[in-house]
């Protein structure tokens, strides 16, 4: 244990090891914001990336209902077309 007055030197000693230990915080808490602001424009491009890919799957998923249903309507049409024909050759035949 220490008694009697504080020397200079045990003053110069903490206010070396305070100095050390603000040093180490300082150069700790850069690294930390440095790894949070990383993290932060990760998730931002992450984010982007994901709409990205959601609204290319939602498109995708439009496009293909889009080509279901005009392939269903040329289904159709080919179907009346057919008709058509086949109630023009019954006319004629009906006529001659």
């Amino acid at each position: 244990m220490m008694n009697g007055a504080i020397t200079w030197e045990a003053l110069a000693y903490f206010a070396a090891l305070a100095a050390s230990l603000g040093g180490v915080w300082w150069f700790i808490h850069q690294r930390i914001s440095a790894v949070q602001r990383d993290l932060d424009r990760f998730k931002l491009e992450a984010t982007k990336e994901f709409i990205r890919v959601d609204h290319i799957s939602k498109m995708e998923e439009r496009l293909i209902g889009s080509e279901a249903r005009t392939l269903q309507a040329i289904e159709r049409l080919t179907a009346r077309i057919d008709s058509l024909i086949e109630q023009r050759a019954k006319t004629r035949t009906t006529r001659a």
